[in-house]
């Protein structure tokens, strides 16, 4: 299960948290409103458990996102979670 992130609204970094019932891949990513991919946090295998993952607010090519809406978007072992995330300056 994905987590709300926090906090939210962000202005600085955002704090991602996931709960793994099974050891399985998982991948976790940053898209904006147009479904475009801003930025990929986690793809591959992880064991079972709790993880804590940090996004600093940029994008693949490390530049800062511009203040909008943005999506975190989570799929693992068949399952898929979104949640929407503000990013204010």
């Amino acid at each position: 299960s994905l987590a709300a992130p926090r906090p939210n609204p962000v202005r600085g970094a955002l704090e991602g948290r996931l709960a793994l019932a099974h050891a399985s891949h998982v991948s976790l990513a940053v898209y904006d409103q147009l479904g475009r991919r801003v930025r990929a946090l986690l793809d591959g295998a992880r064991p079972a458990g709790e993880l804590t993952l940090r996004w600093d607010t940029r994008d693949d090519a490390g530049r800062a996102v511009a203040p909008g809406v943005y999506f975190l978007e989570m799929r693992a072992d068949g399952q898929h979670q979104v949640r929407r995330v503000s990013i204010m300056r």
